[in-house]
């Protein structure tokens, strides 16, 4: 996982919501392609976690597909309710599964931060 992010903002009708991202980067020296697929994602404060969405709209896996020998990025983002204020620390930890092996990845401890 190469960045996160959470940060709160206001929506369209002005009402504050907290916006979640994740940057994953990475390639495979093999020969063949590997697929990622996000398994579960949580997103842990001092107090509280909360299950995240990782289904797309149409109900399949959220998957990614790396090519050998060509590096390659994606973003996984969630918006939530604004449950936490700014300046509430916390943790991204993703369940993944990357060729047939899973992996737990863990983002930096951020905090909330506002966004005007």
């Amino acid at each position: 996982m190469q960045e996160s992010a959470f940060l709160q903002e206001p929506d369209k009708e002005g009402k504050p919501k907290i916006r979640l991202k994740a940057v994953f980067e990475g390639s495979t020296i093999g020969e063949s392609a590997v697929t990622v697929t996000i398994l579960k994602a949580t997103f842990y404060t001092a107090k509280d976690k909360l299950a995240l969405l990782v289904v797309g709209s149409k109900g399949e896996a959220f998957s990614r597909r790396f090519d050998p020998m060509t590096p390659r990025m994606f973003e996984y983002g969630s918006i939530l309710p604004p449950r936490w204020p700014p300046g509430t620390r916390g943790v991204l930890v993703f369940d993944i599964d990357v060729g047939g092996k899973k992996q737990l990845l863990r983002s930096k401890i951020g905090a909330v931060e506002k966004k005007e």
